[in-house]
C-alpha cells in the first residue's frame, strides 16, 4: 500500500509538472480516472506465524565454555607474548547439527596469534542443537543457521 501511495505521488507531481503550461483540468480529470481504476476495492490481510528457535550447544551456554575451557590448547607464540582477549567466531549450524567447517570464519580479534586456536575450537566442537522454524500448525523443522559467539583467551595465575 505505501509503494502504491509513493507511486501516485511521484505520478501527480510528474503530471503537475508537465501541465504547467497547459489547461490542468482535462490531465486531473485523466488522473483521477485512473487512480480509481488502480485502487482495489475489496482488501484483505493474510498472517502467517512463524516461531524460530536459535541453534544451542547442547547443554546451553554453560557447558559451551565449559568445552571451550577443557579443550582450549593455549597458543604458545600468545602465551609467551602474555596476550589475552577474545576472538569473536562466526560459523554455520547445519539442520543435522554439525558445524560446517569450511564456513567458519573470525569476525573480530584481540591478536591474530588466537585466531587459528579459537578455529579449531569450532570445527572441533561436537554437534549443535540445529535452529528450527515452524510455521502456523506445523511441526517445527531444522534449519541450517548462522552463529557468531565470542572465544575467551585467558591466561592462568
Amino acid at each position: 500500500m505505501k509503494k502504491l501511495i509513493t507511486l501516485l505521488i511521484l505520478l501527480l507531481s510528474i503530471c503537475s509538472v508537465e501541465a504547467q503550461n497547459e489547461d490542468t483540468t482535462e490531465l486531473d480529470d485523466l488522473f483521477l480516472i485512473e487512480l480509481d481504476s488502480l485502487v482495489p476495492t475489496d482488501t484483505f490481510s493474510v498472517f502467517v506465524t512463524y516461531t524460530e528457535t536459535n541453534p544451542q550447544f547442547p547443554g546451553g551456554d554453560v557447558e559451551f565454555y565449559r568445552y571451550v575451557l577443557s579443550n582450549l590448547e593455549y597458543p604458545m607464540a600468545a602465551r609467551a607474548a602474555d596476550i589475552e582477549g577474545k576472538v569473536i567466531i562466526s560459523f554455520e549450524i547445519l539442520s543435522d547439527g554439525t558445524v560446517n567447517k569450511n564456513s567458519v570464519t573470525v569476525v573480530s580479534s584481540s591478536s591474530q596469534l588466537l585466531n587459528q586456536e579459537a578455529m579449531r575450537l569450532i570445527q572441533n566442537s561436537p554437534p549443535w542443537i540445529a535452529a528450527t522454524i515452524t510455521k502456523e500448525d506445523e511441526q517445527p523443522r531444522p534449519i541450517d543457521s548462522r552463529i557468531s559467539l565470542p572465544i575467551p583467551f585467558r591466561l592462568g595465575n
